[in-house]
């Protein structure tokens, strides 16, 4: 990426080091396996191996939790869609 934009400052995030702990998502080995043909048949795919089951418990306290920031979402998309789509499409 940064050959792409030798211009620009690229930082790493989160950048606690290969040897942290779950924090450090840039160097994890799990997040290392997902690999492009493995999203790619994810995407094109789908199906029961690429299936995330979330208990219903946790989806209701974690849509409970977000509701506050909803207008907020709402907002924000609708400043992208006007500032970042031209009639064209995106540019």
């Amino acid at each position: 990426m940064q050959q792409a934009v030798p211009d620009k400052e690229l930082l790493e995030a989160p950048t606690a080091g290969e040897g942290a702990t779950c924090r450090s998502c840039a160097h994890c080995p799990w997040m290392a396996m997902n690999g492009l043909k493995a999203i790619a048949e994810g995407l094109e795919q789908g199906g029961q191996a690429h299936e995330i089951h979330v208990d219903q418990a946790l989806r209701e306290g974690a849509a409970a939790a977000a509701q506050p920031y909803a207008g907020i979402c709402g907002y924000t998309t609708s400043v992208k869609r006007k500032t970042l789509w031209g009639k064209d499409g995106f540019f």
